[in-house]
């Protein structure tokens, strides 16, 4: 939840610091007043889209700050614990815009991607405006509202065999793709037969070429050679003299370090004489043949003929090779490897249909409980006659199943059902919203849920069941609800006014929470227009009522 939120410089907002506590909060204030300012920037918080239109006159920066109390066991504190995001004591987030177009943000006060504080708050928070029908009228989230009620490990499950299948099926029609005709067959046979002929190897490769420097060079590895084992092996050669040091010096045993030195120079000396005889043996084997040299450049040109002709590389000829010999024998054994493929096929596609049927039948239970849930919810928020229903249909095989979902319902009796999109006009859809919400909330383990001015265009009996479902929502969750009604404030366990000002040609807006009795005064005013003796003792006794 929201511990307390930190806005600077943000359009007509000065400096803002607001406390908050868990339950239901009520943002209330004159039409203009900048009660939706709030929301947009906890928007700019979650990752919303930044412009230098949000910083305030005058002022090069904007900034907006939240610190959050993480829910141990929630999606956020999974999330925090996957990217590495430290969550013992709280968490603070922040994020600051300038004019020159940098954009900070910050998850306890190291720099992140934006992509990271979205994901942060997508999890913590959802914030619903009465514009918002994202949930309603996209059909491809009905699917996933439905699962979140679901255990995970059916859904992972059915995503993993789906991928099976899939692998088996594109290396069934990459195989069928890669069956040559019979005239490319007759050319690749021949191609294989070229390159088997000279039997590239990267071993072969790399002694012809080793061979031919060691024989280019002959004249100069034979005199340096021979020069060197002579001053090794001559009567007053390095041997010599070594041997003579060490027998001068292996009678000094009064000195351990003049004796060390000696032996020393007898592992030097054997060491010496182990090169020497290395040299002569390799000395030895020096030759040159005319008509081997030739050969070998012969060889080498025919490898560089080869890798022009097969890709430019050695490595792509031996791949060319490899190629070559399994189409070819791909097709040799066609008709046995396209069975075995298309058993693979049969098999991951028939696993892949028994998980699929398990999740839908899970999906359509789900779908039962929620429709009753839903359906109460809907009474409730005096809506009597609609009726809630999620369709199924088969759709094409995906990670997710075979089934789409969509959300269906009707608002009046006799009135057939409908997508919910088609079928709810606007005041019935911020109804709907609310019921929807009260029961998928949980489900998503979102912890803070902002309303802004969903209650546009209701009054009497359906703003007290939307107050009360409000208040009935925040005992699980964080509940924030920017609202013009009094029957709706009344329900808050926590009153806020927005108030705007003018001071020196500067609009500026604060936020104050109110006590008791300002919040008698505040819900008089914007149930009349006004304040007098009826209208506050009206307000008094409706907050009695709500919260006795």
């Amino acid at each position: 939840m929201i511990i307390s939120l930190h806005v600077e410089n943000f359009v007509l907002i000065d400096r803002l610091n607001l406390d908050f506590k868990s339950g239901f909060n009520v943002f209330t204030g004159e039409t203009g007043a900048g009660k939706s300012l709030l929301v947009d920037a906890i928007s700019l918080l979650c990752g919303a889209k930044a412009s230098n239109s949000m910083i305030k006159q005058n002022h090069d920066s904007a900034k907006v700050e939240g610190v959050f109390n993480i829910k141990e066991g929630s999606l956020t504190h999974a999330y925090c614990l996957e990217v590495g995001i430290e969550t013992n004591d709280v968490v603070v987030l922040s994020r600051e815009i300038t004019r020159d177009g940098k954009n900070t943000c910050r998850i306890n006060g190291k720099m992140i991607p934006l992509s990271i504080l979205k994901e942060f708050s997508s999890y913590e928070i959802d914030i619903h405006s009465q514009h918002d029908t994202t949930y309603l009228l996209n059909e491809k989230q009905h699917l996933t509202l439905v699962d979140q009620g679901i255990n995970e490990t059916i859904r992972e499950k059915v995503k993993h065999l789906y991928s099976v299948y899939k692998l088996a099926k594109n290396k069934l029609e990459d195989f069928e793709s890669t069956i040559l005709s019979e005239q490319d067959l007759d050319f690749a046979r021949f191609q294989l037969t070229e390159i088997e002929a000279f039997n590239p190897s990267v071993d072969d490769f790399e002694a012809c070429e080793q061979d031919i420097k060691r024989m280019s060079a002959y004249e100069k590895l034979v005199s340096k050679t021979s020069l060197v084992c002579e001053l090794l092996d001559k009567d007053d050669g390095v041997l010599a003299l070594l041997y003579q040091s060490m027998k001068t010096l292996q009678s000094c045993h009064e000195d351990d370090v003049v004796f060390k030195a000696s032996e020393s120079l007898n592992e030097v000396y054997a060491l010496s004489d182990d090169i020497k005889t290395t040299l002569y043996e390799r000395l030895n084997d020096f030759s040159f043949d005319q008509d081997t040299f030739d050969e070998l450049n012969s060889r080498v040109l025919g490898y560089e003929k080869l890798k022009r002709k097969y890709g430019g590389s050695l490595d792509s000829l031996l791949k060319t090779k490899e190629k070559l010999k399994n189409q070819i024998d791909l097709i040799d054994d066609h008709e046995f490897h396209q069975k075995q493929l298309i058993k693979e096929v049969e098999l991951a596609f028939n696993n892949y249909e028994l998980a699929a049927q398990e999740l839908s039948s899970l999906r359509r239970t789900m779908a039962d409980t929620l429709e009753v849930g839903i359906n109460q919810q809907l009474n409730d928020l005096s809506l009597p006659h609609a009726r809630f229903m999620i369709m199924f249909s088969q759709d094409k095989p995906s990670a997710t199943g075979f089934d789409k979902v969509v959300f269906h319902i009707k608002t009046n009796p006799g009135s057939p059902m409908g997508p919910l999109s088609k079928i709810a006009s606007g005041g019935e859809l911020s109804r709907i919203m609310l019921g929807l919400k009260t029961v998928f909330t949980p489900l998503a383990n979102i912890q803070v849920m902002i309303f802004d001015e969903i209650d546009v265009g209701i009054s009497g009996p359906i703003a007290k069941q939307i107050g009360l479902k409000m208040r009935q929502l925040a005992s699980s969750i964080q509940v924030f609800s920017i609202t013009h009604l009094a029957m709706v404030a009344a329900y808050g366990e926590r009153h806020f006014k927005v108030i705007k000002s003018v001071n020196n040609d500067m609009t500026d807006v604060e936020v104050k929470e109110l006590n008791h009795e300002q919040r008698i005064e505040e819900m008089a005013l914007i149930s009349s227009g006004s304040i007098s003796e009826s209208t506050l003792k009206a307000s008094q006794e409706l907050l009695a009522s709500v919260h006795e």
